[in-house]
């Protein structure tokens, strides 16, 4: 028989045993509140796929200058519908417009840095008002642009070509004649020979023309345009080493910086 004892304890563990079932359910429900909380809980892996940087984009630059009122005009050549040279000759698929675009761009940045205001002629996507046709900026077009705007130097960039393959090296043409400040186009191309010397010890030291010596063909964006100008052939795509040096981000940088250096050289040192 069970006893009043025995029964009264049963009475009492079946009281208990939900009170333990509910005291055991509400601990799992706050530790589970406790691991959703995005406060406490570390963020979830995210996968970064590296984009692909763009031209001039990602380059350390130090502190800009404060702005000394000299405005360059940097002109990258062709564009467009415009190819230039190259074609099925540098690396990657890439034609001049484009190697002329990377060195441009990344020249305004050094100008930047350096206090200057610089300007391209056009970003290879939106055609200047200049541009009387619809695909195309051609060299008339491009000295009739530059001759309505304020600048006080002007400089193209554009990459050579030859039959001869062992033709490298770069050109800096200039032009200097009654109609612009006589001697600072030369001036500037000497400094800006020097600086690529010395940034670029192992290429072969620029080509320096004076195209008042030619006058008859001189190129339009260097006769034609009344500010002091240069018109920069950076290498031969047409040679070998040029070519491999030309589409190489590192070599596009020192070029700039070497154009950059030359043109500061000339306005702190020798500009009246």
């Amino acid at each position: 028989m069970i006893t009043i004892r025995k029964r009264l304890s049963r009475l009492v563990m079946m009281a208990l045993v939900p009170l333990l079932l509910c005291q055991a359910t509400s601990c799992g429900v706050d530790e589970k509140k406790e691991e959703n909380n995005p406060e406490d809980q570390p963020a979830a892996a995210v996968t970064i796929v590296p984009a692909k940087p763009g031209v001039g984009v990602g380059r350390v630059m130090p502190a800009a200058e404060e702005p000394n009122g000299i405005i360059i005009y940097i002109d990258p050549g062709h564009g467009f519908m415009d190819g230039g040279t190259g074609d099925g000759i540098l690396a990657d698929g890439l034609l001049e417009k484009d190697v002329n675009m990377a060195i441009a761009l990344k020249l305004s940045e050094d100008l930047a840095m350096l206090g200057y205001t610089a300007k391209l002629t056009h970003d290879g996507e939106n055609l200047p008002p200049a541009a009387v046709n619809d695909h195309i900026f051609n060299a008339y077009e491009r000295a009739d642009y530059a001759n309505s705007l304020t600048m006080d130097y002007f400089i193209s960039i554009h990459v050579n070509s030859a039959q001869n393959p062992d033709a490298e090296g770069s050109r800096i043409y200039y032009y200097d004649s009654s109609n612009k400040v006589k001697k600072v186009g030369g001036t500037v191309a000497e400094l800006m020979g020097k600086a690529i010397e010395k940034t670029l010890p192992d290429d072969p030291d620029p080509v320096i023309v004076d195209q008042s010596l030619d006058p008859y063909n001189a190129f339009i964006l260097c006769n034609q345009v009344n500010a002091p100008s240069a018109l920069v052939e950076v290498g031969f795509c047409t040679n070998k080493n040029d070519a491999q040096k030309m589409v190489s981000e590192n070599w596009q940088e020192k070029f700039a910086q070497s154009l950059a250096n030359g043109i500061d050289e000339y306005f702190t040192e020798y500009a009246e």
